[in-house]
């Protein structure tokens, strides 16, 4: 088919640079004729970016004076008021020839500052208080200069964005008509929407909000997610801080210190009652949630309690997906199945070394793997557990190296094990289709490349759309992909927000793989209603059970590497 010149706008905002192939060139002035590209003016940015340089170099240069006038100026001055009384204890007669005099004269010339009676190096040490003073007061008036400077740059690129580099035509950006063009247009407002909710005038600075400073991407995604047409995102937040504001007064007893883990016990209560909003209150109770962490503590390593998870991991096993019948029957059974597997497991871990979490997240998904089955006689479910391992070892096989040690390789393989159905000759397909996901999203000019949890999140993601009769191409796929996430890293909020030390390395691709999913499920929902398809792993229990969704991906959610 001819390259249309939506082609050419999808590749241009998926893009630092362009390089145009022959007939492209109508494209582009279709898109300038239109309206949806513009020409961006660069040279005042670019003026701004070298006067920048050059101020920043000036004040180095401010700074090495100084530096050699205080050095200068403690040989100069007497080392006591007695000093001038003794033949040797006075004032340090410096040379002309003197390396600090020698510099600082140098400097002086370099940074045009013109001293009354200071023609000479010889004049310098006699002259050092009239020079430290010209050079802190002309010193902070660079400083002055190079913020104002600054501050221009910056209300330069929020009034234009950085555009695409077009082969010599200069650079090119989106217009708003162009940006609506696009697949994700819905999804980047949402977005927009989210962000604003979580550090709008309600908290006037990223900064202040611990539950967001420390977990962007799984926060944005929670509220874009139950945000609707009824529900905006500000609504959301409001319900999120309800919830967190009386689970705060439980954090003392709860010894809960990581907001990171606070967000994913709180936000895994409000899945799991997603019909009813006002249940995930009940937990907030100190003596409920101290029998919830009494039955979790015999059943999990101390450096889970130690750390804090076995919260979040307790509503993995007692809460999310509930069945019908008793509750406390249910939760006696999956006690019983969740020491039974883990019993099982660590028969078959005696020869490989895997991490207490990884052990209880493994665990957790094959406890609920299990119940979907309804294996009751115990010599079937040692079974089923013999198998899945056997499966997921020949999943390790082409594991990526990068993942490093053996745990986190076998819960890798365990993801194709568990997308094969345990099948363990359908799990060199489910290996080989992975792998050709990594070479379409490991391109060429990108500065990183996707972590192995993204990757597994675009197999399920695909998998699904396929399985729900809606298909896409893997390459469309991993445009959007790029699309998105060249606008989180462009965003100045958001980039900053991602930028702290307390959120993690890998977590604004979770962010982009969750919108890309989310604004591909929607466009394919709105050409073609599917019905919902399970997920692979723990993440489906926690996503809504009556429409059609995109996986979850985040530290709060998902099993083994999903989670």
């Amino acid at each position: 088919m001819p390259e249309t010149s939506l082609d050419l706008l999808l590749k241009i905002a998926g893009h630092e640079s362009v390089q145009l192939e022959p007939g492209q060139d109508t494209l582009l002035a279709e898109l300038l004729e239109s309206g949806q590209l513009r020409r961006i003016e660069t040279s005042k940015h670019q003026l701004l970016e070298a006067r920048y340089n050059s101020l920043q170099e000036t004040h180095q240069f401010f700074l090495e004076a100084k530096a050699c006038v205080d050095r200068l100026q403690r040989r100069v001055t007497p080392r006591s008021r007695l000093a001038d009384f003794f033949p040797t204890g006075g004032s340090t007669k410096i040379p002309a020839d003197d390396p600090e005099v020698v510099r600082i004269f140098e400097l002086l010339g370099i940074l045009g500052l013109q001293i009354r009676e200071v023609e000479h190096p010889e004049q310098v040490p006699e002259r050092i208080e009239r020079i430290r003073d010209r050079l802190q007061v002309d010193g902070r008036d660079c400083l002055d200069r190079l913020a104002s400077t600054d501050r221009e740059i910056d209300a330069l690129q929020k009034s234009a964005p950085p555009g695409t580099l077009i082969d010599a035509l200069g650079h090119f950006a989106l217009t708003e008509t162009g940006e609506q063009a696009l697949p994700e247009a819905r999804t980047m407002e949402e977005l927009e929407s989210a962000f604003h909710a979580v550090s709008g005038p309600r908290k006037h600075k990223i900064t202040d909000y611990a539950h967001f400073r420390e977990d962007p991407a799984n926060l944005l995604a929670f509220v874009m997610e139950f945000q609707t047409e009824e529900e905006k995102a500000s609504s959301v937040v409001a319900e999120f801080e309800a919830l967190s504001d009386a689970f705060e007064r439980l954090v003392p007893f709860a010894e809960i210190n990581s907001a990171r883990i606070k967000n994913a016990f709180l936000i895994r209560l409000i899945r799991a009652y997603r019909e009813t909003p006002k249940r995930p209150y009940l937990w907030c109770n100190r003596e409920r949630l101290q029998g919830l962490m009494n039955r979790m503590k015999s059943l999990v390593p101390h450096s889970l309690l130690a750390s804090g998870w076995h919260l979040p991991y307790a509503v993995d096993l007692f809460i999310a997906n509930p069945g019908a019948g008793d509750p406390a029957e249910q939760e006696q059974d999956r006690t019983r199945l969740f020491e039974a597997i883990q019993s099982t497991l660590a028969n078959q871990f005696q020869e490989i070394r895997i991490g207490d979490g990884q052990f209880t997240r493994l665990a957790l998904a094959l406890m609920h793997a299990a119940r979907n089955k309804n294996f009751s006689p115990s010599i079937l479910l040692d079974r089923f557990v013999k198998v899945a391992i056997d499966a997921a070892y020949e999943g390790t096989v082409k594991a990526p190296r990068d993942l490093g040690d053996r745990g986190t390789k076998l819960l890798f393989g365990f993801h194709l094990a568990h997308a094969a159905g345990f099948a363990k000759d359908k799990v060199a397909a489910w290996s080989d289709r992975y792998a050709e996901i990594e070479l379409a999203f490991d391109v060429e000019g990108r500065t990183r490349r996707a972590p192995a949890q993204v990757i597994l999140h675009v197999l399920a993601s695909l998998d699904r759309l396929e399985r729900a009769g809606c298909p896409i191409p893997l390459q469309a796929y991993a445009e959007t992909f790029f699309r998105i996430r060249r606008k989180l890293h462009h965003h100045k909020g958001i980039a900053r927000a991602f930028g702290t030390e307390q959120a993690f390395a890998d977590d604004q691709a979770f962010l982009a793989a969750n919108l890309t999913a989310h604004a591909i499920f929607g466009n394919s929902l709105a050409t073609n209603p599917a019905k919902r398809v399970p997920d692979v792993g723990m993440a489906g229990l926690y996503e809504p059970q009556a429409r059609f969704a995109a996986p979850i991906l985040g530290q709060p959610f998902g099993s083994l590497l999903l989670a």
